[in-house]
């Protein structure tokens, strides 16, 4: 979960940032023309063939294909050739949940490495610009160095080279509606005409969304008022990416990564599991938030595939790194000894965790 608004106050987790601190002592050279983003040869993906069963309802049923894949790591030498899915990707995980997302009813094409969609084939890029939050900004008391941001402008140059250029319009408490509406118009400031450069876009989005439905849940807000939110938010998310991918703005071609939306307490819902969870105004656990959740990230992955760009699934790859990483009665458990990939202030990665989201970016972009 990106930052966070204070429960109670307009004030936004800029200054939650400053107090954090203080607490802490502180390739393939073809050329798609124009707008257009390629696909691979294979399609939309037919969600009643393949290796598994389909159905998201009976994935504790799945075949036992995944069953070796090393905690943490990339599944390609598990999986056979052959369209993947969501629910073969994670069948040791989702069966263990209550409600699990249907991402496979939108006819995703899942990647090898079942860490994202595979919707784009990306090359030739000249330009790279970060857009969201402040997982994306970076926040202490990691170093800039360790960001995910960083470490994949890093990879990035070496892949396309060093002249590839490099920007980022992402801020503290981003929401959504901070994409394009006038709270901070991050796209239109960051491409006010159109762009001639072959632009890769990358961001996270939608954790200060998700927080600020915990802020209403704990004022006593009532579910229908809580899913009005969540309809406007993923209208929001929509516009924007069909803002980006809207033919002529970038007149020799954009690719669009992002990510769904994380939390910390390991699919529990229990957000006091984080030791100053309370002096971030995360006051009471938060069970029935899972429904939202789910929710919300099937619908990141359907815009994802009504606009052909791609989704990570950074919910399901950090669930069992959270604060729960310990309980073996947690939904994700992975194991003793199962590295935490959040840092003390709840809601950010920790190095880890920004090693592992550069990770994912990249799988995306390299296949």
């Amino acid at each position: 979960m990106p930052a966070l608004k204070v429960s109670n106050t307009s004030v936004r987790i800029l200054g939650f940032v400053c107090v954090v601190a203080m607490i802490s002592g502180c390739s393939d050279d073809s050329e798609p023309a124009g707008n257009d983003r390629v696909a691979p040869d294979t399609g939309p993906l037919d969600v009643a063939t393949g290796d598994v069963e389909q159905d998201a309802e009976a994935v504790s049923d799945v075949v036992d294909e995944n069953e070796d894949t090393a905690e943490g790591s990339t599944p390609d030498a598990v999986i056979d050739a052959g369209p993947r899915t969501y629910a073969g990707c994670f069948a040791d995980t989702l069966g263990r949940f209550e409600q699990v997302p249907d991402y496979d009813q939108y006819g995703p094409v899942i990647g090898s490495h079942c860490l994202g969609t595979n919707h784009q084939d990306i090359v030739n890029v000249q330009k790279v610009v970060f857009f969201g939050d402040s997982v994306t900004v970076g926040t202490p008391p990691s170093f800039e160095e360790e960001y995910y941001r960083t470490i994949l402008s890093n990879r990035l140059r070496e892949r396309f080279g060093e002249s590839l250029v490099v920007e980022s319009f992402a801020r503290f408490g981003a929401r959504t509606d901070d994409l394009l509406l006038p709270s901070d118009e991050q796209l239109v400031r960051a491409f006010p005409e159109p762009e001639e450069l072959r632009t890769l876009v990358v961001m996270t989005i939608g954790g200060n969304d998700l927080y600020r439905w915990i802020e209403m849940f704990n004022d006593g807000a009532s579910r229908d008022e809580i899913s009005a939110k969540v309809d406007e938010s993923i209208a929001q998310m929509r516009d924007a990416i069909e803002w980006l991918v809207e033919p002529g703005r970038f007149t020799n071609g954009v690719y669009v990564l992002f990510a769904n939306t994380y939390e910390f307490t390991d699919g529990t819902g229990d957000t006091l599991v984080c030791e100053i969870a309370p002096s971030i105004g995360l006051t009471e656990p938060w069970p029935q938030g899972q429904e939202f959740v789910i929710r919300y990230n099937e619908a990141f992955l359907e815009i994802a595939v009504d606009t052909q760009t791609d989704m990570i699934f950074l919910q399901e790859e950090f669930c069992g790194h959270g604060f729960n990483a310990a309980n073996p009665d947690a939904p994700c458990y992975r194991g003793p000894d199962t590295e935490v990939w959040f840092d003390f202030t709840c809601i950010h990665p920790n190095p880890a965790g920004h090693a592992r989201m550069a990770e994912m970016f990249e799988a995306l972009i390299a296949e």
